[in-house]
């Protein structure tokens, strides 16, 4: 086990157990008067709870007491990364850990953690010089896009469709990288800010399943990331 890239056992500890929910779901549905089944409104994913059981040992009391210390400022805002599984878990921790002494230099500790994201390391796909590109998410949720396109000649408008809005970028200029961040929710043309040639009624999102992806323009080098996103 790793938080934030950091092994577990370099704050002396040991993972005992784990205890992994899923987000919680929450539907929203509204019947009105009259009607024979409720109104879907919409559905989001909240909070997942992760619980650690962990062993922390250390030559002295006074290091133990340290050892804990630095694991607790680790695990307030942190990834975990489990050994044997592949998905990473972006977490926060808040209230109190008290440790149960086994020993002066034996601590057991019980940490639960407020997950808000669950994903597995960004994917990147590459679609140089083509008029469509079919993506296929390996994600069970809907995944921001991060898009860079690279024109090999001047391009006065260039199209991206099969999104949930079309996008539109304006007065691409050739060999720089035009960036539309979903991530950040910005776009940028040669690491600068230039929005006012963005047009779109939404930042690209990756649905469940295969998109098919069309392009205006093949005088382009286009690479689509994502992180594969699960409840």
């Amino acid at each position: 086990m790793t938080i934030n890239g950091i092994d577990i056992a370099s704050f002396g500890g040991t993972l005992l157990t784990k205890s992994i929910t899923n987000h919680d779901v929450v539907q929203v549905f509204d019947w009105l008067d009259g009607a024979s089944s409720p109104v879907f409104t919409r559905s989001e994913q909240r909070f997942k709870d992760i619980s650690l059981t962990i062993l922390l040992e250390a030559s002295s009391e006074s290091e133990t007491e340290s050892r804990f210390s630095a694991l607790i400022r680790a695990v307030k805002d942190c990834t975990i990364v489990f050994t044997g599984l592949p998905k990473r878990y972006d977490c926060h921790f808040k209230g109190k850990a008290e440790p149960k002494r086994l020993n002066s230099c034996a601590w057991l500790v019980e940490i639960d953690l407020l997950c808000h994201k669950t994903y597995l390391p960004e994917v990147i796909i590459t679609a140089n010089g083509v008029s469509m590109k079919s993506v296929t998410s390996l994600g069970a949720q809907p995944s921001p896009c991060l898009i860079t396109v690279t024109p090999t000649v001047a391009i006065a408008e260039f199209v991206i469709l099969g999104f949930e809005s079309d996008i539109r970028l304006k007065n691409l200029e050739a060999n720089k990288p035009h960036v539309i961040d979903g991530y950040l929710y910005r776009y940028l043309k040669d690491s600068t800010n230039d929005i006012a040639h963005y047009d779109a009624f939404a930042w690209p999102v990756l649905p469940i399943g295969t998109t098919d992806l069309i392009f205006s323009h093949t005088t382009t080098s286009i690479t689509i990331q994502y992180y594969p996103i699960f409840n």
